[in-house]
Parts: C-alpha cells; structure tokens; sequence
C-alpha cells in the first residue's frame, strides 16, 4: 500500500529533520578577450566583494533541463559586451564553450534592470539550458584584465544520486547509543557512547521542572524503574530524542522507502547492517523503529523525550540519561509509527517477524488509548487539552489515529477501524 503524502497525513507539521539542498554560490566578474588560452590552472572564484556575483546550483543540472543562472551585482549591470564578458568553459579542458558576445539575448535583466526588492541586488537570468552534454563546468566573468569564476557544477543524468545517498547517511552519523567505527563513520568516528550506568539502558523518568525541551528534565526522579531506550538518531547538535520529531522523520523515511520500490538496494551506504540482503535505506529506518519499540513501558503508554548529554566525543558522557513521563499524544505517535512500519515491513516480505512485532506492539498502544482516552495527562486549566510533560511537540493527534486506522484496515480488513470511524468528533481528538 503506498500511503499517502505526508503533507496530507500531517499538514503544517514542525520541519523537523530537514534534509537541506546546498544552494550553490557562485559569481562572477570580467570582461576581455573570448576564448583567451588557459594556464592550467582555474581562474579565482568570486567572493562577495566582486563587482559582479553568479549563483549556480552547486549539485548541477540535468542535461534536458532548463539551466538558469544568477548574476547579481550591487550596481547596475554593465550593458556592454567589452564591460561584462562571461564564458562558459569545459573545467576539465579550460576550454571556452560558449560565451555571451556571441549571444546577447542569453542574459535577461530582472525586474526591467531594477534593484531587486528583496536581495537589494541588480540581477539578471543567465540561460545555459542550450548546455545538454554531461560534463564538469564554470562560468568564467570577465571585466577589464580581472578574470573571476563561478562555482564549478555538473551536467548529467545521475547528479542527484550522491546527494541523496549523503543524506540517508546522515541518518546513520545521527545514530545515538552506539559506537560508529572509523570504516563506517570516517573522520567522526567515536566509541560506543551513553550505555554506562543509569544511561540509555537503564534510563529513568524524572520530574519535570518546566525548563526548555532541549536541557536536563530535571533533578528529581518520578519513577526509579530503569528502562531500556537506547537507539534512535539524535536531534541535532543537542542529544535529545523526541517522540514527534522521531515520528516525523520515520514515518517520511517509510514513505520514501515505498517510492523508492525496488529502487533501494542493499550496500548503498556503508553502514554496520550493509550486506545483510535488506536495503540499506530500509536497515536506517529499523534503527529508529526498534528505538520507538523500546519507548513505553508494559502498558503500551510512550513517553515523549529521551534526554542525553551532549559531550565531544560522545562517549565521554557519563551523566544519567532522563525521560520524560508516558503521554497520550506520545503514545499515538508511536501507535501509527510502529503500524506503519508493520505494512511496510509486510510488503518488503523480508522480515514478517518483525512486522508482526510492530503491529502487536502499535495495537497494544491503540487499545490503552481506548480504555484510557486522550489527553493525559491532562492541563489543569483545560482537561481537554494536554499539559505540557517537557517534550517538544507531538504530531497531531486526529492525523496520527487515522494513519494508524488506516494500516490496521491495510493489514487486516477490520472496518471497525477504518480512517472515517478513527477521526469521528470527539473530544480531545485534535
């Protein structure tokens, strides 16, 4: 079952794990000769203080792609092909393709010529879509005897891959409770961290004392049961792992995962699990999964925030690792994560097993929210609105219940939870 956009299952969610594209920087300066002889060596890139700047995408352009590129300037563009020459050249060869004496109609000033509102530039619309060969390129400007470039960028049809695969990896970069071996995490590499006394395995809840969800939960333990909740990938700089925004970006993961299709193979990212015959993709995402298994205690009840010290390297923490207590919008957002990953893991065929245990352990939370109705807990000023236990934010909860409806329909044919019946009005549904 492909499920659908995750812009639909969570409108206006938190961005939270976003994977940023590099908007490339490149400029420009120059004007001379076309086609003067290369020295062998490239020509400076350009820096802000360059009379005149060029923005490239950095990952590159597909060859029947529109291939647009931005000169910008702080003073007017000069008009004249003898004050601004600029030439595409091959930046393996040094040879000039292309430049645009030859054609002036390829630079389109912006905004009639203007100042542009926003950057408080004078910019222009350099198109290369012409450019179909793949290969490595820049953008030589020429004013003057002063020759600058831009930023080199790629022409192919693959140029997206590498970048998509470095963002899979970061997941793995990300990976809390674990030691990360030089042949796989390469220069940040580190020892097995936060499994020492009283840390990932042996976490403890503690009361909450209303500071940020990014520091200490407090001092003063709520309840000494140790637990296990090691796993997952840490937020970011901080250590923090958050219920929300785990299910977040496993949930997006799993529906990448059901785009990719056959697409994704194993071996891909030089994690511990490659080789194992199960994509490399789909090993990340289970890394999570097995961490939200682990986050609620025997009830199925999930608790909202795992906080871990930050130290570098991250093994030389050795304070207590602190949770925050069990709350109903915790524990739908794991409902529907674990069932969601149960059909994807269902689909895959590759470990029914697990599939089973994902399911049986989202039903378990499905059926304590039954019995005991969100919110809990509860505000004191409001009962129908949950009260703060020091996590970030939950996913909504009506758009949670409905995903987790409607995989438990997906895996079982069962109409009493069908996604119209999961998101009937009630109170505390939203």
């Amino acid at each position: 079952m492909a499920m659908p956009s995750m812009d639909r299952v969570w409108p206006g969610r938190p961005r939270a794990c976003a994977f940023v594209r590099v908007a490339a920087l490149l400029v420009v300066a120059g004007a001379c000769v076309p086609g003067a002889a290369w020295s062998g060596e490239l020509p400076p890139i350009v820096t802000g203080r360059s009379p005149v700047r060029v923005w490239v995408d950095q990952l590159g352009y597909r060859p029947g792609s529109r291939k647009i590129l931005i000169v910008a300037s702080h003073s007017p563009l000069p008009k004249g092909e003898l004050e601004l020459l600029l030439e595409l050249t091959d930046a393996k060869t040094g040879k000039v393709l292309w430049n645009s004496l030859d054609h002036p109609d390829a630079l389109k000033p912006f905004n009639g010529g203007r100042k542009d509102g926003e950057s408080g530039e004078y910019v222009a619309h350099l198109d290369l879509s012409h450019l179909k060969a793949s290969g490595r390129y820049y953008v030589a400007v020429r004013q003057g005897d002063k020759v600058e470039r831009s930023c080199r960028f790629t022409v192919g049809d693959d140029l997206y891959r590498a970048s998509a695969l470095a963002a899979w990896k970061m997941l793995y970069y990300n990976r809390a409770d674990t030691a990360k071996p030089e042949k796989h995490a390469g220069p940040w590499h580190h020892k097995l961290s936060h499994r020492g006394p009283n840390q990932a395995t042996q976490a403890r809840v503690y009361k909450w004392t209303g500071r940020p969800h990014w520091e200490p939960v407090g001092s003063e333990v709520a309840d000494p049961t140790p637990r296990d909740v090691s796993g997952g990938w840490w937020d970011a700089g901080n250590f923090d792992k958050y219920m929300g925004n785990t299910t977040i970006c496993h949930n997006e993961l799993l529906l990448a995962i059901q785009l990719l299709g056959e697409a994704a193979k194993d071996g891909e990212l030089n994690i511990p699990e490659s080789g194992n015959g199960i994509p490399d993709v789909l090993d990340e995402v289970r890394y999570g999964t097995e961490f939200l298994l682990r986050m609620a205690d025997a009830t199925g009840a999930a608790f909202g925030r795992v906080y871990e010290r930050p130290a570098c390297p991250p093994e030389a923490d050795t304070t207590p690792v602190m949770l925050t207590q069990t709350a109903s919008g915790a524990t739908m957002n794991r409902a529907a994560a674990l069932a969601y990953a149960s059909i994807v893991w269902q689909e895959r065929k590759l470990d029914p097993a697990f599939a089973r245990t994902c399911m049986a352990a989202s039903r378990k939370s499905w059926k304590l929210l039954e019995a005991r109705p969100h919110p809990w807990p509860a505000s004191p000023k409001d009962p129908s609105k949950p009260a703060p236990t020091g996590e970030w934010f939950f996913v909504n909860y009506a758009e949670c219940r409905a995903l987790a409806a409607a995989c438990y329909f997906r895996a079982t044919g069962d109409k009493h939870t069908t996604p119209s019946s999961a998101t009937a009005s009630r109170p505390g549904t939203a």
